[in-house]
């Protein structure tokens, strides 16, 4: 379309705060003098944590992002006693509205459903469950999730066995939700995941065997969905729960007699549940593991399961699925003739994964990233040259404004916090916490509000780290949508800054009031080698929607003339960008301007925060 006005599309732009400056991602010290066994989680807009110190042993930490304000929420054991809180992989952490459920065992009680709402007061045992010194809830893993308003759990009350119930924090609202298995034997709920608004979880009813079960909230929806593995004997059930879109995948063996375990996905309905693909073909060869192995289940944009499988010839490798057989396929034989490439911390950036591959004496272990297809997986960066390792996702990464922030040895600053935007210019060091070799060994990440937090040793020996987490264009962000305008994904975002956001893929079109669906990209870049010298000069590209141009006409009208002797529009070579020159200049640093402006008809604001 060589003519926008022409098609009757109009260009919308976006009302964007964002601040620039190289210091946006420095990480600074939150306190000292205790150590983490967990990472925070999120709850009234506060990190909650596991950690210990020598006052008041192993119990419940709280941090606001101040030194005074990371405390001990309550001493639940009194004195240097340890309160043993369940926070394997913080499944025993869960946030229930403003409040924080999890388990703890403070020898008083056993191991029983606890909450608090961030003080001391307002922490205790939501109910003895199970009385005496009993474990009300599975003293070995803890596991919960909330789901419509309550938080989902195993339950003994010493009659049961381990049981569903549930909780809304309340000593009322805490009661058997239903008893799958009749008797003393217990069902063992587990591995609960919300996938198109039902909860799935494995249980054992006595007669089927381990299976796959779902609620929708009801005791009498509360079912087995299909009786996978025949027989009652099977207690290998499926396993990694994990949602995409509507579908729930897993990984699930159908025999009782091979080592069959593949990938399987179900809508909640019996005929709706059956296997993606036979990877590894199961073989009646007496002895022989036929396994496929899926590990790692993780989803990129909705639409790509990435995962780790062995098909009995290549060796653990990436594999990518649509929910399809014909869709489901090895990415790459990364290390190849049969060895094991065995990819790990994947985690989803933007459209992309990003995973960690040890190839043994080529590069070591090192940060990859890969599109689904074979040609789009490589490594990043040879972070520490040669065959040595570098990367380490197995202590933790988080993802954050289109970007992954991990550990890594370069081989001379030691294991430091890094981030990587998926190139390997862009993939950098963020500190040096602990100076020269030391190792200031970042781990535990985690994002409570507007926050990244980690544990790290610094000079003051370790502590609670915090950075702002920024934007999509690297630096701090927030993204506001107009009236108007409507945020197809959910993600609070209509466009990307820096083509590293969750909206650079065009998916996420706006649609405003007074102007027709579009999509508009804005994406920065500081002039500084020319302009650095006079003064900073950021240049931003409007780039228009997929098979539209910008015509040379296109009206650009601005409120004020402060704000157009800001901007300049000049026309791009392609006719597909809009070139903004903006002047940063020294006044507006420590202030917030707004401007408004009409591209093409379509009113918007352009909001520039500098600090």
């Amino acid at each position: 379309m060589k003519n926008l006005l022409k098609a009757g599309t109009l260009l919308c732009l976006l009302l964007v705060a964002f601040t620039a400056g190289a210091q946006a991602q420095t990480p600074e010290l939150v306190k000292s003098g205790f150590s983490m066994q967990s990472a925070p989680v999120g709850a009234g807009g506060e990190a909650f944590f596991v950690g210990t110190n020598a006052a008041a042993g192993r119990e419940l930490w709280k941090s606001d992002g101040t030194a005074d304000g990371t405390v001990v929420v309550r001493d639940m054991n009194a004195g240097t006693g340890n309160t043993s809180i369940k926070y394997f992989n913080n499944i025993g952490l869960c946030a229930l509205g403003a409040d924080l459920v999890f388990a703890a065992d403070n020898t008083t009680y056993g191991t029983e459903l606890w909450k608090t709402d961030g003080t001391e007061t307002g922490t205790g045992i939501i109910k003895n469950i199970r009385t005496g010194t009993g474990s009300g809830v599975p003293s070995n893993w803890g596991k919960i999730l909330a789901y419509n308003g309550y938080v989902y759990t195993a339950g003994d009350n010493g009659t049961t066995g381990y049981e569903l119930w549930r909780t809304d924090g309340t000593v009322d609202g805490t009661r058997l939700f239903k008893n799958i298995r009749s008797g003393s034997n217990a069902s063992n709920p587990d591995g609960f995941t919300v996938a198109d608004g039902l909860l799935y979880f494995t249980a054992n009813d006595g007669i089927t065997g381990d299976e796959l079960w779902r609620t929708d909230g009801t005791p009498e929806n509360t079912v087995m969905v299909k009786d996978i593995q025949p027989g009652s004997s099977g207690d290998d059930g499926p396993s990694y729960l994990t949602a995409m879109g509507s579908i729930l995948y897993f990984a699930a063996d159908n025999s009782s007699s091979l080592d069959n375990r593949e990938l399987w996905r179900s809508d909640g309905t019996e005929a709706g549940t059956y296997m993606v693909k036979e990877i590894n073909p199961a073989t009646d060869e007496p002895g022989l593991n036929t396994n496929s192995f899926e590990l790692e289940f993780t989803v990129v944009n909705d639409q790509k399961l990435f995962f780790v499988a062995d098909d009995g010839t290549h060796g653990k490798e990436l594999w990518v699925s649509d929910g399809t057989e014909a869709g489901t396929h090895l990415v790459k034989d990364i290390v190849p003739n049969g060895s094991n490439a065995a990819p790990y911390g994947l985690r989803a950036v933007g459209d992309r994964l990003f995973f960690g591959v040890y190839d043994g004496d080529v590069h070591g272990s090192e940060l990859w990233v890969s599109d689904g297809t074979e040609a789009g997986t490589y490594m990043v960066k040879d972070i520490n040259p040669g065959e040595n390792d570098s990367y380490m996702a197995h202590n933790g990464s988080i993802v954050a404004g289109g970007m992954l922030f991990f550990r890594a040895d370069d081989g001379t600053t030691g294991e430091e916090l890094w981030k990587s935007d998926g190139t390997e210019q862009g993939t950098v060091r963020v500190a040096d916490l602990a100076t020269g070799s030391s190792s200031s060994s970042p781990a535990s990440f985690a994002r409570v509000a507007d926050r990244i937090y980690f544990y790290a040793s610094g000079s003051e020996g370790y502590g609670l780290w915090s950075f702002p987490a920024p934007g999509d264009n690297g630096t701090t962000t927030t993204t506001t949508i107009p009236p108007g305008c409507v945020d197809e994904d959910g993600d609070g975002y209509g466009l990307g800054l820096d083509c590293l956001g969750p909206d650079c893929d065009d998916d996420d079109p706006l649609v405003w009031d007074n102007c027709t669906s579009c999509t508009v990209k804005l994406l920065p870049r500081r002039l500084s080698k020319l302009f650095s010298i006079i003064r900073p000069v950021r240049l931003f590209l409007f780039r228009a929607p997929d098979g539209m141009q910008f015509a040379k006409d296109t009206p650009i009208v601005f409120a004020d003339e402060a704000a157009e002797a800001l901007f300049r529009f000049p026309l791009g070579k392609k006719k597909r960008y809009m070139l903004a020159l903006v002047r940063i200049k020294a006044q507006l640093l420590q202030v917030t301007d707004a401007y408004e402006v009409s591209v093409g008809g379509c009113e918007g604001i352009i909001k520039i925060k500098m600090f």
